[in-house]
C-alpha cells in the first residue's frame, strides 16, 4: 500500500504523462485541419509526426543525464514546463516551418518525460507494487489520447480558433502539474544514492 507522499508521486507523474501524450495526438487528430491551415498536403504534416519520434531519444539523454546528476525534482518540473511551452506555442505557429520547428522541439520534451516520471512514481514505492504501478503509470499514454479525442471533438468546432484552441487549452494543466511537482520533496530513492555517492567518494579520498 502507498504512503500518501508516495501516491502523490504516482499521480504527479501519471498526469505528466498524460498529458504528454495530450499533445502528441492533438498533432495526429487534426492532420487534415493543420494541412489545410498551412495549404500543405496530409502527408507534409505526418512530417511533424515523424521528426517528434525521431528526436525522443534526444530527449532521453538530456534529460536522463540530468535526472541522475540534479535530481528527480527538477529535472521533471523543467521537463513539464519544456513541454508546456511547446504545446501552446504550437497553437501559434503561422507557418509550416515554424510547425515542424515546434514539434521537434517537442520531442526532445516527450523524449525526457516519460524516464523523468517513470523515476518518481516508482522509486520510493514498494518494491512489491512497482510492477502494477507501472503498467498503470503506461496508462497515460491511453488516458492522453482519450482525452484528447474527446476534447477534440469539443473545441475544435470553433471555427475563429480551430485545431489551435486544442493545443492551447492543453497547454495549461501541465503548469499546473508543475506547481504541484514544486511542493513535493526529492524522491527518498535518490536522496540516499546521493548520499551513497558522497561516501564513496569521501572514503576513496583516505584510502
Amino acid at each position: 500500500m502507498l504512503n500518501r507522499q508516495q501516491s502523490a508521486f504516482f499521480l504527479v507523474a501519471l498526469l505528466a504523462w498524460t498529458f504528454d501524450a495530450f499533445d502528441f495526438f492533438s498533432v495526429t487528430l487534426n492532420i487534415i485541419e493543420i494541412a489545410t491551415t498551412y495549404n500543405k498536403l496530409p502527408s507534409d504534416i505526418t512530417w511533424g509526426i515523424t521528426v517528434t519520434l525521431m528526436l525522443r531519444s534526444v530527449g532521453a539523454i538530456i534529460f536522463g543525464i540530468a535526472g541522475d546528476r540534479f535530481g528527480r525534482k527538477w529535472p521533471f518540473i523543467v521537463n513539464i514546463i519544456f513541454y508546456s511551452i511547446v504545446e501552446i506555442c504550437t497553437g501559434f505557429c503561422t507557418t509550416y516551418a515554424q510547425f515542424i520547428g515546434v514539434r521537434a522541439l517537442f520531442g526532445i520534451a516527450m523524449g525526457g518525460i516519460y524516464g523523468n516520471c517513470a523515476a518518481t512514481a516508482l522509486e520510493d514505492a514498494p518494491i512489491a507494487a512497482r510492477g502494477l504501478l507501472s503498467g498503470l503509470l503506461q496508462q497515460g499514454y491511453a488516458l492522453g489520447y482519450l482525452l484528447a479525442a474527446a476534447l477534440n471533438l469539443a473545441i475544435t468546432n470553433n471555427k475563429r480558433y480551430g485545431w489551435r484552441a486544442l493545443f492551447w487549452f492543453g497547454g495549461c494543466p501541465p503548469f499546473l502539474i508543475a506547481i504541484w511537482r514544486i511542493f513535493l520533496p526529492e524522491t527518498q530513492a535518490f536522496l540516499c544514492a546521493k548520499e551513497a555517492r558522497k561516501t564513496n567518494t569521501a572514503a576513496g579520498k583516505f584510502s
